[in-house]
């Protein structure tokens, strides 16, 4: 199992979540991805579908298969439309249930799309279970730098290995030659998407990877995944998978993480896909 983590919320966490579940699958592997944000799921809408699952005989939750993912959310069960108004002590009831009775197939990898902070979901999760790494998502913010630092805490505190920091919308690029009037969006927009800050609290970690933002005319919705950021990411966890456990040959960890970093900044200015699509008129 792999957790999704953020400080904060609105940084891109379920969206790079999805994204790298895609980008795993496409490497031949099972997965299943779950969202435990019980208070504002997010994947169904971000996989563009909602229904309410249904049961087998023996009353066990089936997942749905979405993109060929196993793929299960409370936004199934309650709806996007409705408000989660419960105290801690039912969310945790609620989030061991997404585990003991839900039919999950064999899996390689289970992505966890966490809730944002450390809260009573979190701290149910390391009780009660062992997960195999987590990943922490940021924003180039001074303000979701210092969440940042608590969550990497707690992660630590609950000896779950911490692989990584993902500081989305790193920046901004744009495409061809720059106009006056794009120039001015350039230099408005880069006072908010700064680049570069998570370094101050990665320096330890394994894995660093930052993706700028790109522009689209046209987008929306989850596409086929063909971003380069998010299949380095999928490597990145495959060879950590293969240093865990011994599955094919040793691995250099680090040096993988360094290569996967310097592959994706080789390739900005290339105009591949990142997790995100934004579409500005």
């Amino acid at each position: 199992m792999i957790a999704i983590a953020s400080g904060k919320g609105g940084v891109g966490k379920s969206t790079i979540a999805a994204n790298i579940a895609l980008a795993l699958k496409e490497k031949k592997y099972k997965v299943g991805l779950l969202d435990l944000d019980i208070y504002g799921p997010s994947l169904p809408i971000i996989l563009g579908f909602n229904e309410s699952p249904k049961m087998t005989q023996d009353r066990k939750i089936i997942p749905f298969d979405q993109y060929g993912l196993k793929v299960m959310s409370f936004g199934f069960i309650s709806g996007n439309e409705t408000p989660v108004i419960w105290r801690g002590p039912l969310v945790s009831r609620m989030t061991e249930q997404f585990f003991n009775d839900v039919a999950w197939d064999k899996l390689d990898f289970l992505i966890l799309d966490l809730p944002p902070g450390t809260g009573d979901i979190q701290l149910t999760l390391t009780q009660k279970l062992r997960m195999a790494g987590a990943i922490i998502v940021t924003t180039p913010q001074d303000i979701a730098l210092a969440d940042v630092r608590k969550g990497a805490d707690m992660f630590r505190k609950v000896q779950t290995p911490l692989l990584g920091v993902v500081e989305n919308m790193s920046g901004l690029q744009l495409k061809g030659r720059v106009k006056n009037s794009d120039g001015i969006a350039q230099k408005n927009l880069s006072v908010v998407f700064e680049e570069g800050v998570n370094k101050e609290v990665t320096t330890d970690l394994e894995g660093n990877f930052s993706f700028p933002i790109d522009l689209f005319k046209t987008g929306g919705g989850l596409k086929k995944v063909n971003g380069l950021a998010c299949h380095c990411l999928a490597e990145y966890l495959y060879q950590w998978n293969n240093v865990c456990y011994g599955w094919r040959q040793t691995y250099n960890l680090k040096q993988s993480a360094i290569n996967c970093i310097r592959y994706i900044q080789g390739y900005r200015e290339k105009n591949y896909f990142p997790f995100r699509e934004l579409n500005i008129e």
